[in-house]
């Protein structure tokens, strides 16, 4: 054996043997396959919209106060299932792309098999994990934004385009100590 090849073994080895996760905290578990679906409350059009460098949604037209654009499905996100912030690159029609943080409510539920991606006024994000059943926007998101910035809705989606609050579920997945 080379000694360029036992010194690419070593360094291999200690690698593993060292981890990935930078140290303290719960490791990372990436649950990968998921289906992402973007929905934009915000007054901005969103050319792409990406989740830790995913892309997660695309084409997503600007809307009034207290409308909701979006909905389509994008296949195969790969998502660390015990992160509490995300970083969410999003790009307008013109000018160029700025990053965000998301908030990914936790726990997320055993079996989770789509994310859902909530572009909120004033350029917040929150990512909300489901097991793909009900994935409509959130009245309960959009409201407590609006109010939290004093802005009037101008437009009377109707109630029965949402979701009222997060899905509750009876299992959620497991974070290590």
């Amino acid at each position: 054996m080379s000694s360029w090849s036992k010194a690419l073994l070593v360094s291999a080895s200690i690698f593993v043997a060292s981890g990935c996760s930078g140290g303290a905290g719960p490791p990372e578990r990436e649950v990968g396959g998921l289906t992402a679906i973007t929905y934009n409350y915000s007054e901005d059009h969103l050319t792409f919209v990406r989740v830790d460098g995913g892309l997660v949604g695309s084409g997503l037209k600007a809307v009034e106060p207290g409308g909701v654009s979006g909905g389509g499905r994008t296949c195969c996100v790969e998502l660390n299932a015990y992160a509490e912030i995300l970083p969410v690159e999003i790009t307008p029609p013109e000018g160029d792309a700025y990053m965000l943080k998301a908030s990914v409510e936790q726990p997320w539920p055993k079996g989770a098999s789509t994310v859902i991606v909530h572009v909120l006024p004033g350029r917040k994000v929150v990512i909300e994990t489901t097991l793909g059943a009900e994935n409509a926007p959130r009245k309960d998101l959009m409201d407590a934004r609006l109010e939290e910035l004093g802005i009037e809705k101008e437009v009377d989606t109707p109630d029965w385009v949402f979701n009222f609050a997060r899905n509750t579920y009876t299992e959620y997945m497991e974070v290590p100590e």
